[in-house]
């Protein structure tokens, strides 16, 4: 019989609303502004955009806002990020350049707007140019810096490098912000590193509760509400990671065991949700532990459970040839709930006819009465064939013997 069918970053730095694109899609809608510090006026900076879309130079540049005085960084950045939103980095490029330019030049803000206008036009050749202009204009890294360069490595498939960026941002003197803790976890989730990710969680929380992060000079941050959403986080990981190692060729139910082990030990909450998204990842007979232990959790908390789930899991021992487990789910539905259905029937039928069917072929008449007894108990009715093959074996055994028994009355009743 075929399985039961299945019902079922954080960025480092903020964007701004303002696309250049939109210029063009809804040229009716309200124009984007800047305050221009104290002279009272508004910057454009949609219209700038605009106009810069086709600088390649410096001085397309200078032809653009030559005019416009000593404007807002944030109007520069802003460009920066909205090209990088573009993939126009060659725009972008230029405008850096034409800040370079200027005295004082490009400050950390404007190097950290073009790092994140590189990773969202996913041009990562563009980066060590910018790190090496930093470097020579002795404008040091702060942790938006590390946050970006980490979000590239990942993007890159250098999850490792992202890592080693982690740790850096401690030796710098720099304190990781919930965005480096989140784009960490994320590296581990990429590596399919269940355990890693546990681990660094842990970590974290150790020192967070210790006062080692998020102390009382921290203000900036709601570390406690961070510090929950990164529960969540490598929960929704731990689980992620589980169900690939899964649908892999080679059997991982005693990692996935391990794991769900130590996410108890770490105390970490899961649910009926996270439990029964895991149990459909489980159809190899392999997995019948795995699906077993999920299901006792399920129970074990006293929360309902899908009748579909407990439909796979029966589907699942059977196939794993744990057929009494089988019938456990099955009672574990006529005594619990929910009520079984037909697929429900037709499942613990098709195992207890197997039975049935190796009973005969070895034999073992008495344990297939047994069978026999057990379904009436149940309220199953075994297919025809099953049962003639039992009660024949039966009848040729009692001939023998010059018995008589009751088998051939409820034979003939049937």
């Amino acid at each position: 019989m075929q399985a039961p069918k299945s019902n079922s970053s954080e960025e480092p730095v903020k964007q701004d609303e303002i696309h250049p694109n939109s210029l063009q899609k809804h040229h009716n809608s309200p124009l984007e502004s800047i305050s221009n510090g104290n002279k009272g006026k508004r910057v454009d900076t949609r219209a700038l955009a605009s106009s810069l879309r086709s600088a390649k130079t410096a001085s397309d540049v200078e032809l653009v806002l030559g005019g416009k005085g000593d404007l807002p960084l944030q109007v520069y950045s802003t460009i920066i990020r909205a090209f990088g939103r573009d993939k126009m980095m060659s725009s972008a490029i230029a405008v850096l350049e034409w800040l370079q330019l200027k005295n004082p030049g490009p400050n950390l803000f404007i190097y950290n707007s073009m790092l994140g206008a590189i990773k969202q036009a996913e041009e990562f050749d563009h980066v060590e140019r910018i790190m090496n202009d930093m470097v020579m204009n002795k404008i040091s890294p702060n942790v938006v810096t590390y946050n970006t360069l980490m979000g590239i490595s990942l993007a890159r498939g250098r999850e490792t490098h992202a890592l080693e960026l982690f740790h850096e941002i401690t030796t710098k003197g720099l304190s990781p912000s919930p965005a480096s803790y989140s784009t960490a976890l994320l590296c581990y989730r990429r590596m399919e590193d269940g355990f890693g990710a546990l681990g660094f969680y842990v970590d974290f929380r150790n020192k967070y509760q210790n006062g080692e992060i998020g102390g009382k000079g921290d203000k900036n941050e709601d570390w406690e509400g961070e510090a929950k959403k990164l529960e969540d986080f490598v929960v929704r990981i731990c689980y992620q990671v589980m169900r690939r190692w899964l649908v892999k060729k080679e059997d991982s139910s005693g990692r996935v065991l391990k794991l769900l082990t130590c996410m108890d030990q770490a105390g970490l909450q899961t649910g009926r949700s996270e439990h029964e998204r895991l149990i459909w990842a489980c159809t190899r007979e392999e997995h019948y532990s795995v699906a077993k232990e999920l299901y006792n959790r399920i129970r074990g908390n006293g929360s309902e459970i899908s009748l579909s789930v407990c439909n796979h899991v029966i589907w699942l021992l059977g196939k794993a040839k744990k057929w009494w487990a089988a019938l456990e789910i099955y009672e574990d539905l006529l005594d619990k709930g929910p009520k079984p259905n037909n697929m429900s029937y037709e499942l613990i039928v098709s195992h207890f006819n197997f039975l049935l069917t190796a009973a005969r072929r070895k034999g073992i008449w008495k344990w297939g009465i047994r069978l026999l007894d057990k379904m009436q108990e149940k309220g199953l009715k075994p297919g025809s064939k099953e049962w003639n093959s039992v009660s024949n074996r039966v009848f040729e055994s009692l001939r023998a013997r010059g018995c008589c028994s009751n088998l051939y009355s409820n034979d003939r009743k049937r």
